[in-house]
């Protein structure tokens, strides 16, 4: 019934509101049948404007939306995720608003800020659908290995370092970690970290606000870090103090860290980190505690099983 009708005459007006009036009561008995009984004078055709019968079928139809529901977006009702109830007591009927929580427009406000963080974090799009449910981990038992040491990362909030060859398939559990944090309504940062030394060399060379400390505390503050391919980056002496402070930061605040390299060794890592390497394994060593350094010796998952054999 709701909407805007226009009526060529008094008599097609009338009709309407009678009929709506008769809606309204037919709502009023089926749902309150003691109204009969208690307030007779409000069901009296004499007695219409005792009623907001219009209110009262709008009502009616805003739960029929609610209970049909095809998503916040797509909601009909004024204001979206919004509807009225009718109320019988003190022998009178009121019109509300309801200040139940939309479960549709909880559920679109959710969706947004999980897209929003996922921006936030750099996430690759090829990252974003990683879990540990798609994770091949029949492959080898490294694999399996592997995936139970991330999701018991998951659930305790340990740091983690997946050492293993190309594409064995630390950064898909790495990114599953993230993913499933960012679903906790965390925040998290997901940074390759040859990249992320560029971004802060570029820091330190520009004249801009984008100070290299400024960055670095966007780092160090996000509840999970995920550094992939620690160790690939060119071990200059900037590169190493600012990895030492990055890891530092975090070690000293306690958060959770995800780091994969290619180097199952700490002490080869170590070197590859340059002068800072000692001080920074040692604290990515006492942040996984033990069982948390995670060596894997399965194959490359994307040239073995993903048709990237070369035919001879």
């Amino acid at each position: 019934m709701s909407g805007f009708y226009l009526f060529h005459t008094p008599e097609e007006a009338a009709q309407c509101a009678k009929d709506v009036h008769q809606e309204a009561i037919a709502y009023l008995l089926e749902n309150f049948p003691d109204i009969a009984r208690e307030a007779p004078e409000i069901l009296e055709e004499k007695n219409r404007r005792m009623l907001d019968a219009s209110g009262i079928v709008n009502a009616r139809e805003e739960q029929a939306n609610c209970a049909h529901c095809t998503g916040y977006e797509h909601c009909p009702n004024v204001p979206k995720g919004q509807y009225h109830k009718v109320i019988f007591e003190n022998r009178k009927v009121l019109v509300v608003p309801t200040s139940d929580s939309c479960p549709a427009k909880k559920q679109a406000f959710w969706a947004h800020r999980l897209e929003e963080t996922l921006q936030k974090s750099q996430l690759p799009p090829l990252l974003q659908s990683k879990g540990f449910r798609n994770f091949q981990k029949t492959v080898h038992p490294h694999a399996a290995k592997m995936v139970k040491a991330a999701e018991e990362s998951a659930k305790s909030g340990r740091s983690l370092v997946l050492a293993g060859n190309y594409g064995c398939g630390k950064s898909h559990l790495a990114a599953a970690i993230l993913n499933n944090v960012l679903r906790q309504q965390k925040t998290g940062l997901y940074i390759s970290v040859p990249e992320m030394i560029d971004v802060l060399r570029n820091a330190a060379w520009s004249k801009g606000e984008e100070k290299p400390m400024k960055v670095l505390e966007g780092i160090v503050d996000v509840d999970v870090l995920v550094l992939d391919d620690l160790g690939k980056e060119r071990p200059t002496a900037f590169a190493s103090e600012q990895l030492f402070r990055i890891i530092d930061g975090r070690y000293t605040a306690q958060k959770q860290t995800i780091v994969t390299t290619n180097h199952t060794e700490p002490g080869t890592l170590a070197y590859k980190t340059g002068d800072h390497g000692e001080a920074i394994c040692s604290r990515l060593q006492e942040m996984c505690g033990a069982g948390g350094w995670i060596v894997s010796q399965a194959p490359d998952y994307r040239r073995n099983f993903c048709g990237g054999n070369v035919a001879v």
